[in-house]
């Protein structure tokens, strides 16, 4: 009977385990700018097929950038965002200093909106639990895996 536990428990944490990692698509230089390093086309494919599957969102996106928000407290962040020109989705990035210098990290949330993509409404805040106050459509996706 203990086997069984076991066997059960372990598939759980792994799950909740890879859940709460990050993502590295780029770094700040040493002026704090902010630089992408991950494959651009590859990470667009991934997150459109995301979108699709999860949020049923149909997007082709055509460019991406990394933007600096502030919160409602004034501090600065991050995000980095996805745009076909009419329709924008952002993800936040977590900034981690190490050995290496500091990456950019993207998380697993995302923002997606048509009416709001050229303000800095309907962005996730700095946290990464909600999507930032917008006065038209926005949509909020959640996975428990890499969604560039």
């Amino acid at each position: 009977m203990k086997t069984i536990k076991y066997i059960f428990i372990l598939p759980a944490f792994v799950l909740f385990a890879q859940s709460g990692r990050s993502q590295i698509i780029g770094h700040l230089d040493s002026q704090g700018n902010a630089i992408i390093d991950a494959n651009i086309p590859t990470m667009m494919a991934h997150l459109q097929s995301v979108l699709s599957q999860v949020s049923n969102i149909n997007v082709v996106f055509t460019s991406v950038g990394i933007i600096q928000v502030q919160d409602e407290n004034g501090e600065n962040y991050y995000c980095i965002r996805f745009t076909d020109g009419e329709t924008s989705t952002t993800l936040p990035l977590q900034v981690l200093s190490g050995g290496n210098g500091t990456s950019l990290n993207a998380t697993h949330i995302s923002c997606t909106t048509k009416g709001c993509s050229q303000t800095d409404g309907c962005v996730p805040n700095l946290w990464g639990t909600k999507c930032t106050k917008c006065d038209s459509d926005c949509t909020k996706t959640t996975t428990n895996y890499d969604m560039l």
